[in-house]
């Protein structure tokens, strides 16, 4: 997938990201695919929404031909998803309340989902997303939310 076709500019998807935060009050945030970095942000500010710098985020990178040292400064951590991807599917980057999995690679998805599966407490995902891989997932529940045209989901892990 080239670079730019991996950007992000859905203006429900970055409103979606920053909401979900702000309802959830997480402590800790694994980003998959690093969607603040796909949507160009420089903080972790947009849209007039911020999330605050004493959360902690990990960010899986899916763009690691494009790197630029701000996102040092974003994420606390950050890991390449090649590295993930290669790794067994339990989640060796610790524990997370909150996880994004906005528009990835259908081809990375199953396994990364299995990993999200079993660090998280909460995703968030596109609905189309989610429901190609709900085999991964195990044991979950999950709440729609529709804006606009856009569907996402809110997925509970037990």
């Amino acid at each position: 997938m080239d670079k730019f076709e991996k950007c992000i500019t859905n203006a429900n998807d970055i409103y979606v990201y920053f909401e979900i935060a702000n309802m959830v009050e997480p402590e800790r945030i694994l980003d998959v695919g690093m969607f603040l970095k796909r949507m160009g942000a420089i903080s972790r500010q947009a849209m007039l929404r911020t999330i605050d710098d004493d959360i902690y985020m990990c960010g899986i990178d899916c763009m690691e031909e494009c790197q630029v040292g701000v996102y040092d400064n974003v994420y606390n951590r950050i890991e390449k998803m090649s590295d993930v991807c290669s790794d067994s599917v339990d989640c060796k980057l610790g524990k997370y309340d909150l996880a994004y999995m906005m528009r990835l690679e259908e081809s990375l998805a199953g396994k990364l989902w299995t990993m999200v599966s079993k660090c998280s407490k909460y995703a968030v995902a596109e609905k189309k997303g989610f429901e190609k891989n709900r085999e991964f997932m195990g044991d979950c529940i999950y709440k729609d939310m529709k804006l606009d045209d856009d569907e996402y989901v809110i997925v509970i892990f037990g």
